[in-house]
């Protein structure tokens, strides 16, 4: 079964130090895509550049949270 993640915060600092490891750990459990959610305008470019450099796995969302 393929599975895709709706809802990566990819983008939030606590990923800095591992997000390949934790992109190569997904793609090992069986996930083929993620949708890497923007909240604000920076965290929406960062978004856009994850996608751009993962584009067989990742996506992104651009938009800016209300609160």
């Amino acid at each position: 079964m393929d599975l895709f993640d709706i809802g990566a915060n990819l983008t939030h600092d606590a990923f800095d130090a591992d997000r390949e490891s934790v992109l190569d750990r997904a793609i090992a459990a069986g996930v083929s895509g993620m949708m890497v959610t923007g909240s604000s305008l920076t965290c929406s470019r960062k978004a856009l550049a994850l996608a751009q450099s993962h584009p067989a796995l990742l996506r992104c969302t651009a938009g800016v949270h209300p609160h």
